[in-house]
């Protein structure tokens, strides 16, 4: 199985303009999801509060 890595934002990103903000880290660091991953993924996902799903935005598979 691959690492899942679906995480809040760090509260010190928080006060970091937008614009200039870290990426968030590779959700699959290991290589190509498998659907039950990518389904994990988005579980963990919804569960994320909204500007953590900002910050994630256009990364889910």
């Amino acid at each position: 199985m691959n690492t899942v890595n679906v995480h809040p934002m760090p509260v010190a990103y928080q006060s970091i303009s937008k614009r200039f903000r870290p990426s968030p880290p590779p959700i699959f660091p290991g290589g190509a999801p498998t659907l039950e991953e990518r389904t994990l993924a988005r579980a963990l996902f919804a569960e994320l509060d909204a500007e953590s799903q900002e910050w994630y935005r256009g990364r889910l598979p």
